[in-house]
């Protein structure tokens, strides 16, 4: 602490020591509030892919399942 950057150039670089840094700082007081967010922001880009894997994983195994029991019938 208390010592200054490193210049190079025209830039000034800072660097912290990793035990001088909090790890998880808010992490569980700000995570429902991100993931809420996160899923609103992207409900609709995401969910009609996962509803049509859904569907196709479903059908997929019902048909799987349905061929394994014609061949031990």
């Amino acid at each position: 602490m208390g010592q200054a950057g490193k210049v190079f150039g025209k830039q000034i670089t800072y660097s912290v020591s990793p035990f001088q840094q909090k790890l998880f700082v808010n992490y569980f007081k700000n995570a429902m509030p991100h993931l809420r967010r996160g899923v609103r922001d992207n409900f609709w880009a995401s969910v009609p892919y996962m509803a049509a894997l859904y569907i196709t994983v479903n059908w997929a195994n019902e048909t799987y399942h349905n061929e394994a029991k014609d061949h031990w019938y």
